[in-house]
């Protein structure tokens, strides 16, 4: 069972694929957390994935967060090597490297949100999460 540990906070996820997006949208619904589909409508936080296909990535998503001082992740399945740009332009940003597991997932965005992580939660045990490249 996966605490309530995101419980309150709107979140919104990026990504491409619909079946990981359902995954990832189930994991944080379990953690407590409401999906809506729109930075417009008040998410706390946004996790997303980088390359979202036919030539468009989501580091314009990203910026715009950033400007408007909305916390956000990367979840990704590109490879240190091509997060070059990512970590120029946010040192500090998260980036889980996909796959991981949905306590590594709630792990992050609950850190991400500074809420503790609860004692079965892995933080980051999928190695490299934190963008250490």
């Amino acid at each position: 069972m996966v605490s309530k540990v995101l419980a309150g906070k709107r979140l919104v996820v990026v990504e491409d694929t619909a079946i990981i997006k359902l995954a990832i949208e189930k994991t944080l619904l379990e953690a407590g957390a409401t999906i809506t589909r729109s930075f417009e409508n008040g998410a706390d936080a946004g996790l997303l994935d980088i390359w979202l296909g036919n030539g468009s990535t989501s580091i314009p998503i990203a910026q715009a967060l950033s400007d408007r001082k909305i916390p956000f992740l990367f979840y990704t399945g590109l490879p240190p090597s091509e997060l070059t740009l990512i970590r120029e332009r946010w040192p500090g940003c998260m980036i889980i490297s996909k796959p991981a597991l949905p306590s590594e997932i709630v792990a992050a965005v609950a850190e991400l949100l500074g809420q503790p992580a609860t004692a079965h939660c892995e933080v980051f045990a999928g190695g490299g999460a934190r963008g250490e490249a």
